[in-house]
């Protein structure tokens, strides 16, 4: 068979490399300030080379492997995005399943390294490009006054996103070896990233989590477990339930909800109307998205402006009711399995991410929440956990 032909070191290598390119090229060509204006055909043959690499580890070694349970979830789960992609005209879910199935007896913390240094540096190269002005940094003013920077990405929330994930991974990698010295370098990173962007949230995340686990690593009692293991199992049927409770309820013209969508920033409003002109359907609608960084570029207006910053609505309304409940159900299996190895500090930023995903659309791409690809092979996971 191919499987016994196949040197599997240097095939899971490749794989390693095919996901950091993956991730980047993703990176370019939706969040880099260029990518509706630049020639991506390279960018597009490399993450497709990416998927081909993953598709041939899937094929060639891993299915001859899989036990009967593992192949009927993995079949179904890719029959299920391919409609939703086909229906939706958008395959990132398909694509991201993927890469997450061919994370199979690889290593766990050997991906998140890679894709922490690869991904810095990416970040770092495009930050330096738009500081000595070879890349634009577009500047959005909020309210006529305050000035936030893109630093070379096509909007201003993109790098605060970046540097969001990219603080999990280093947390996540130094786990109890995580020092003050470093919380404090981490910490007055959020606060420059807010400065220049005045984005609140993603910075005010990373300070949360990060004292939450430093403070966990000096003061870690059987209370503190108690409460993180109280939240986990709670967290992710409270973020379904506000979603779709707060865009059934929506009412304009209430004085109550007035005041809970403005603290949301619009948010609420947004998804409720973009939710009420396509619906509910088993696997999405065919949506062209007018986001703030369109409007910038001349390719929409303020009228057109239809952005839905909730992952589960985002899910709901363009891949539809089934994949939603895929995305629901990988986000629960996670943080059991967090919950039953008894990795708080892993629960803690699972947690965040269930959070984030009420006010943020995009936790299901790997760019920014690299964790999904645990989901790959959680045995695997478990034997590192359980050796550290």
């Amino acid at each position: 068979m191919l499987n016994k032909l196949l040197n599997k070191k240097l095939v899971e290598k490749a794989y390693v490399v095919s996901l950091v390119v993956f991730v980047l090229s993703s990176i370019m060509m939706s969040y880099f300030v260029y990518s509706n204006t630049m020639d991506t055909t390279v960018l597009r043959f490399a993450r497709y080379a990416a998927l081909g690499i993953a598709i041939f580890k899937i094929l060639g070694i891993d299915c001859w492997t899989y036990s009967r349970r593992r192949a009927v979830i993995s079949i179904v789960t890719l029959v299920i995005l391919m409609i939703s992609g086909f229906v939706s005209g958008n395959r990132i879910l398909l694509w991201t399943a993927i890469m997450i199935i061919a994370f199979y007896r690889v290593d766990f913390s050997s991906v998140l390294k890679n894709l922490f240094v690869w991904e810095i540096m990416l970040v770092i190269i495009i930050i330096l490009l738009s500081v000595i002005g070879i890349v634009p940094d577009r500047v959005f003013p909020r309210d006529g006054q305050v000035v936030r920077h893109s630093l070379g990405f096509k909007y201003s929330t993109y790098l605060p996103l970046l540097f969001l994930g990219l603080a999990t991974i280093h947390l996540y990698l130094r786990r109890s070896r995580i020092g003050l010295i470093e919380c404090v370098v981490i910490l007055f990173a959020s606060f420059i990233i807010y400065e220049l962007t005045d984005t609140r949230l993603e910075p005010a995340l990373v300070v949360c989590l990060t004292l939450s686990i430093y403070l966990y690593n000096r003061f870690g009692n059987d209370t503190f477990k108690k409460y993180i293991f109280k939240i986990s199992l709670i967290v992710v049927p409270f973020a379904i339930v506000v979603s779709l409770l707060s865009v059934t309820f929506f009412d304009s013209e209430s004085d109550f909800w007035k005041k809970i969508n403005s603290f949301t920033s619009n948010r609420i409003g947004l998804s409720s109307k973009v939710m009420n002109e396509y619906g509910i359907t088993f696997f999405g609608n065919d949506i062209s998205w007018v986001g703030l960084s369109n409007i910038y570029e001349g390719e929409g207006s303020y009228s057109e402006y239809n952005a839905v910053d909730n992952a589960y609505l985002r899910i709901l309304v363009q891949f539809g009711a089934v994949a939603m409940m895929l995305f629901v159900l990988s986000q629960s299996v996670m943080i059991a399995f967090a919950r039953e190895r008894g990795d708080y500090r892993l629960q803690l930023i699972l947690i965040m991410f269930v959070i984030f995903s009420i006010l943020n659309p995009h936790t299901y791409e790997l760019a920014f929440c690299p964790f999904l690809i645990m989901l790959g092979d959680l045995n695997k996971c478990r034997d590192e956990i359980e050796g550290k």
